[in-house]
């Protein structure tokens, strides 16, 4: 079995943010030089002998707090609880992780 947690490239937040979906800031994130998506990682899966289990998502974020008022952030955290669902059962939550097995 593996288990890889990585960002959402296809997520609502990088729909949202762009260029400044925290996961492109290199010192936040140690500088990732490839972005997966679920398409992508089922690929690779595939390209490894890997069955895709699961591929989970989670968290959508609209705005950036350093980069808006406090009452946009409020409002923002709001939208963010009530897209939470959908956004995991769309496979668009901006945190992702694949669960991958290897046949029997």
């Amino acid at each position: 079995m593996l288990l890889i947690g990585t960002a959402n490239a296809d997520s609502w937040t990088v729909k949202q943010l762009g260029g400044s979906w925290e996961y492109f800031d290199i010192r936040s994130h140690g500088g990732h030089i490839s972005f997966c998506n679920p398409k992508s990682i089922s690929i690779l899966a595939k390209q490894c002998d890997f069955d895709v289990h699961d591929i989970i998502t989670k968290r959508v974020n609209l705005v950036e707090r350093k980069d808006s008022s406090k009452a946009v952030y409020e409002v923002a955290k709001v939208a963010r609880e009530i897209l939470a669902i959908p956004a995991r059962w769309s496979q668009k939550g901006h945190d992702m992780l694949a669960v991958l097995r290897k046949p029997k």
